[in-house]
Order: structure tokens, then sequence, then C-alpha cells
């Protein structure tokens, strides 16, 4: 058993490597669940301390972002950018991903097939959360009835994670 760190960019993805289907894959491969860090909301030389607890103690740890990032995370001097994982476009790519045609009839989704190129404008057209106050319980439903298998199917870089860290 190890000690492994994600280091995520918001709560969207905080939320979705919190969910159970996600920490069973990591408990699965590594024997523990993953201690998520929000790094977004934080300063450079708060996220490179983190990063130094790791690498004092040989632990794991992997940075997620997405392409459309607003924080720069190369200002982070102390990361290996070899653990650097981008999310392309979104990490509301890989939600979506992991629905089934009938969770999406379930959910009153709009089914998608590939979502590579899914964003959060399309993510709330399909999911009808653009009028909502909030995407949070939709996105809470998705992970409730999220398939990994269809997700690798349906998602690239979801695959190229699962491939690289979880097989």
């Amino acid at each position: 058993m190890c000690n492994l760190f994600i280091l995520v960019e918001n709560v969207d993805e905080q939320r979705f490597f919190e969910s159970k289907p996600i920490k069973n894959l990591f408990v699965n491969k590594y024997g523990t669940s993953p201690n998520v860090l929000l790094y977004g909301c934080d300063t450079p030389e708060n996220t490179n301390k983190y990063v130094k607890i790791c690498d004092d103690n040989s632990w794991l740890y992997i940075v997620i972002r997405g392409n459309t990032s607003k924080f720069d995370i190369s200002t982070c001097s102390r990361i290996n950018t070899q653990k650097i994982e981008t999310v392309i476009l979104e990490i509301e790519s890989w939600y979506i991903a992991g629905l089934n045609q009938n969770s999406c009839n379930d959910l009153g989704v709009k089914y998608v097939g590939n979502t590579d190129l899914l964003n959060k404008t399309i993510f709330n057209k399909i999911t009808s959360s653009e009028n909502a106050d909030s995407n949070v319980p939709i996105m809470i439903k998705i992970l409730e009835k999220y398939d990994v298998e269809h997700a690798l199917h349906n998602n690239h870089s979801f695959k190229e994670f699962y491939e690289k860290y979880l097989m």
C-alpha cells in the first residue's frame, strides 16, 4: 500500500476523483484510495509544498488539469511534468463518458457517444442544466450510475489516464 495524492484544479474534478467508482479503481491498483487536494484556488508556493512533501516521502502524486485551465501549473517549479495529466477538453467530458444509453434515459440526459470534444457548454445543454443554479446535483447522479468500461470506450483522455495509472 502506498500514499497517493491527486492534485486537482477545481471541485468538479475533486468530486469525480472522490467518487466511489473512481476511488475503487485506485484501491484495486494501489491498495488505497487517493487523497485529493485542490490546487486551482491555491498559490504556486502552497502547491509546491504539497509536491515537496510527496517527493520527500516518495509518495505518488498525479496532477490533473484541463487544457482550458486558467491556473498556470508551470509556475509550480517542483512539479515533475511527467506527472501532469491533461483532461481533454474538460472534466465534464469524463463525467458524460461514463453514462450508457439507459443511464442517460434514467437521468434525462441526451446520450453522447464519443465525449472527446465535450465541454462545459455542451455538458450544460445535454444535461438541461444550462439554466440551473448548479451542476452539482446532476454530477452526483451521473457518478452514482458511472460505468467505467463505457467511459473507456467513449473518451480517449480517460482511457489514456486509465492505462497509464490504473492498469
